[in-house]
């Protein structure tokens, strides 16, 4: 998952790298403003079925049926991010009917309330609470406050009487920022712009992806390098304590030793 968010900041999220590393341990998935499309989205969703918060917003390549597949696949959702582009606000406008939770109508009478399949019966994504949709337009919104109360739009923005809002609900949040915490930034910074490349003789330049990934852990190896040494220096100093306390022949030895120091 540190990949997708990597590759999404250094702008080469796309279908032919997103589905080759989706994840069936996954429940968060954040491809917010990639070129990811509905192809890549189906087979993600289908393969990671824990998702409980997904942010498609500003995604022109996806359309309705991508927010629609992510309901179906992935019934533990509870926050969706969407919106953001005059396509993206389009396409949450017509995935929003099969994602608020609801009853299907059913033309079979059964004989008791047992005979009765919860997957059957209900629709939309039921376990859906959060939908942060900064661009929402009015009429979006009303239709959400009519037909599921209990789901809440843009939790924090209007209003204060919602305090326990999931950090993945938050509008200022960004989805998989907690993923890139410890990767310095300046491992999938672009470090000069095409004009400054050309000055310079350059060219364009072309680096696999498979190399940016190997300097985004490389820096983030150099980053912790220091915090491993001092674990490292600790586990010596609480091995030697143990083995000294354990004789007390060998603690006098250590004690003359460390006064002849």
């Amino acid at each position: 998952l540190q990949l997708v968010a990597i590759a999404r900041r250094r702008g080469l999220l796309c279908d032919r790298l997103l589905v080759p590393l989706a994840d069936t341990a996954w429940e968060i998935l954040d491809v917010s403003g990639s070129d990811v499309t509905d192809t890549g989205i189906h087979q993600a969703a289908k393969i990671c079925s824990k998702l409980r918060a997904v942010d498609v917003s500003r995604c022109s390549s996806l359309t309705a049926e991508s927010i629609r597949t992510i309901v179906e696949c992935c019934p533990a959702l509870e926050t969706l991010r969407c919106g953001g582009t005059h396509l993206s606000n389009r396409a949450a406008r017509l995935a929003l009917p099969c994602v608020l939770p609801g009853l299907r109508v059913r033309n079979q009478v059964e004989e008791s309330w047992e005979d009765l399949d919860a997957v059957a019966v209900g629709s939309g994504a039921q376990e859906l609470r959060w939908i942060v949709w900064p661009a929402i337009d009015g009429e979006s919104r009303q239709t959400v406050e009519l037909e599921c109360p209990r789901v809440v739009v843009n939790p924090g923005m209007a209003s204060s009487k919602h305090a326990c809002v999931p950090r993945e609900a938050l509008p200022s949040t960004v989805l998989d920022e907690q993923l890139v915490e410890d990767i310095s930034p300046s491992a999938w910074e672009v470090r000069c712009s095409p004009s400054q490349a050309a000055a310079l003789g350059l060219g364009e330049i072309s680096i696999s992806k498979a190399e940016l990934f190997r300097m985004a852990f490389a820096a983030r190896d150099e980053r912790l390098a220091p915090k491993r040494a001092k674990n490292w220096r600790q586990k010596e100093r609480r091995e030697r304590k143990l083995w000294v306390s354990s004789s007390l022949e060998l603690r006098a030895r250590h004690l003359a030793d460390t006064h002849a120091m």
